[in-house]
């Protein structure tokens, strides 16, 4: 067995080998990274010398995921299928192998990281850091076993609300949930897991017992499955309807899957994910995401400080917009609440007013503290020339594709050419 590789380190204590997963700066399963990591542990495998496998992190990294950006620029479907399908074979080879590999979770435990550790067979976790299956944040769905390993792990209703909200849980409630077997301090995790390693070799815990798939206690009957599944369904479709895919696949691959044959269901699940990941919305989401992580780090900004923003012009004073100016007055700025009309304003005004009610309930503020922070720093207009000299804008009018580009043509010829423009279209294209 390899020693040392370049991003997963190996150390043999006794007959437990020892694998720190380094890979900056989230330990992401790249393909060379997750290559990498199965190789060794199948090398374990074949090690005589080793009787055990443990695997942590560095850092505040478990593994935060696979790698998004290969999917994004992917366009054959096939292609990613077997991709996909590939790595989704190898999780159930490390499952089904002859040696027991512990996980010592280190840090965050997200996406295809919580789907290897839920194929390996004890899971050791520091609290406070976070598991879950984010992926249908990026409009995918797991593709790993995640549908059909989490539910028999932590039973169908917990592992509905993870996928399809998509939100980690921290470690002391993946513990009550029972995804995760102890809570160790950092400094004892390592330890913990040679300690839960040597239980194996000593027969104290049967491998057998400890792979998922044979774990079917908490899974619910047939008619149970499609109660919870088909209610989660029609919540779905009153929030995301048909505009949004991947929670309708997730419960699609729970719904047909989680039987006795999970390399079925796997397979199954990988189909799924991969009519996710030719769609336009994961390609979209994926863009978002990486735009965002990457936003402040282009070169050309390097050496410079961003622009004071101190006067921020609100286009629209409804529900939206009276919330964002609440924002505004409480941090300090000085705000512009632009509307059609002077009802519109007046309107306006007051809706931003009640959005003080409850710390003035609170006594955090009293009605006249609001009225001088209205005095001192609001000002209102039915005039965009009175926004020119804002260093932001921020438009929240109505949901109309004429209207919005009306107001943006004027104040493209009124604003100066370095302020910020943003909008809160819901719906409408940017690009338009």
């Amino acid at each position: 067995m390899s020693k040392n590789t370049e991003t997963v380190k190996v150390e043999r204590r006794g007959g437990v080998a020892v694998l720190t997963l380094d890979n900056p700066p989230v330990n992401q399963l790249t393909d060379h990274f997750a290559r990498k990591l199965f190789e060794t542990i199948i090398g374990a495998f074949g090690d005589d010398d080793v009787r055990a496998v443990v695997v942590t992190g560095t850092g505040r990294n478990f593994i935060a995921g696979a790698d998004i950006t290969q999917l994004q620029k992917a366009e054959d479907r096939d292609q990613i299928k077997q991709v996909a399908l590939t790595f989704a074979q190898a999780m159930n080879r490390l499952e089904t192998g002859p040696k027991p590999i512990v996980c010592a979770i280190n840090g965050n435990c997200l996406g295809g990281g919580l789907e290897f550790a839920m194929a390996c067979h004890y899971r050791i976790a520091v609290p406070g850091i976070s598991l879950g299956q984010p992926e249908v944040q990026l409009g995918l769905i797991p593709g790993a076993g995640g549908t059909q390993r989490l539910p028999r792990l932590i039973g169908l209703p917990n592992a509905v609300e993870m996928i399809l909200i998509g939100r980690p849980i921290k470690a002391d409630k993946a513990f009550s949930r029972r995804l995760v077997d102890e809570l160790v301090p950092a400094e004892g995790l390592v330890a913990a897991a040679i300690k839960a390693a040597g239980r194996f070799v000593k027969k104290q815990i049967r491998l057998d017992d400890r792979r998922t798939r044979n774990r079917f206690t908490r899974l619910p009957s047939h008619a149970e499955k499609m109660y919870v599944l088909n209610g989660s369904r029609m919540m779905t479709y009153q929030k995301a309807k048909d505009n949004y895919p991947a929670p309708f696949k997730a419960i699609d691959a729970m719904q047909q899957g989680l039987t006795y044959d999970i390399e079925a269901d796997v397979e199954r699940e990988v189909g799924l994910f991969t009519d996710c990941a030719v769609s336009d919305v994961a390609k979209n989401l994926i863009g978002i995401f990486l735009n965002t992580r990457a936003a402040g780090k282009l070169d050309r900004t390097k050496g410079q400080k961003p622009a004071p923003i101190k006067t921020v012009a609100m286009l629209g004073g409804g529900v939206m917009g009276s919330s964002i100016v609440n924002l505004l007055l409480a941090n300090g700025f000085s705000a512009i609440l632009w509307d059609i009309n002077d009802a519109a304003v007046e309107k306006g005004v007051a809706a931003v007013r009640k959005t003080f009610a409850y710390p003035i309930k609170k006594k955090k503020m009293t009605p006249a503290d609001l009225d001088r922070m209205i005095a001192g720093q609001l000002r209102t207009t039915t005039s965009l020339d009175d926004c020119r000299d804002a260093d932001l804008v921020i438009e929240a009018v109505l949901e109309d594709m004429e209207v919005k580009q009306e107001i943006w043509k004027k104040l493209e010829v009124l604003c100066r050419p370095e302020v910020i423009f943003a909008t809160n279209t819901s719906a409408l294209p940017i690009t338009e």
